[in-house]
């Protein structure tokens, strides 16, 4: 990912899911790729989908990190050099997630102090948009965690919802699944071979009170522009 040649042909690659439509890209594992080719094919992508009617193409990394400096580092202009990525996954936060929701152990100041440590360690136009979750597949859902329940769950979901950020929700999540480490977090949604539920039988319940509250939050988000655009 150092050579020319790797960054360029990176970026045709990309560049050709942008114009079969695609709106953002998730980019895996940021944090194991130097930093030189983020500065170098980030801008690359983005002149690409500004080019293709999409000036705001957004991109966020995943950088497996409790630490805001480390994450920070990947967005934008901070630390310096050329543009990186739009946002990042909003790790910090999730390794308070499950202290603070799910077992009910820790306090709530944590998150505050998160909130309060973005300024300074992101880029500015990453700050309100950190990609925020619960859980996901490369880590144990919610439900795993020793003390939690669908009332905490619940809870859980109206932050995710309701907070600075953008929600990102993990299939499954609104349907009670409980699976733990890999490859238990990683349920068939459909009715195939590896299942939280009977084998055979499809898990897209629509009456699930975990759906039916993530639907209505979803809707409250859409109605009420302040939960995604107002000041924290």
């Amino acid at each position: 990912t150092e050579s020319t040649y790797v960054r360029s042909n990176m970026a045709a690659i990309y560049n050709y899911w942008i114009a079969q439509g695609f709106d953002g890209f998730r980019i895996d594992t940021t944090k194991h790729v130097d930093m030189g080719f983020w500065q170098t094919w980030c801008p690359a992508v983005h002149a690409y989908a500004a080019t293709n009617g999409l000036p705001n193409f957004f991109m966020f990394g995943e950088v497996e990190d409790g630490s805001e400096a480390k994450c920070g580092s990947y967005t934008g202009t901070m630390g310096g050099g050329a543009f990186k990525e739009d946002s990042v996954l909003d790790y910090p936060l999730y390794f308070m997630v499950n202290s603070v929701f799910a077992a009910a152990t820790g306090n709530t100041k944590q998150i505050e102090d998160h909130y309060n440590a973005i300024a300074a360690n992101y880029d500015t136009n990453s700050q309100m948009r950190l990609v925020t979750f619960l859980d996901n597949h490369d880590q144990p859902r919610f439900l795993s965690t020793s003390g939690s329940t669908a009332s905490r769950l619940q809870v859980a979901l109206t932050f995710l919802y309701t907070s600075r950020g953008i929600p990102c929700l993990y299939y499954g999540t609104e349907q009670g699944f409980n699976g733990a480490t890999d490859p238990y977090d990683r349920e068939d949604m459909f009715a195939g071979q590896f299942k939280d539920g009977p084998a055979g039988v499809d898990s897209f319940n629509m009456t699930q009170p975990l759906f039916l509250l993530s639907a209505q939050l979803n809707n409250f988000r859409r109605l009420y522009p302040e939960l995604s655009l107002g000041s924290h």
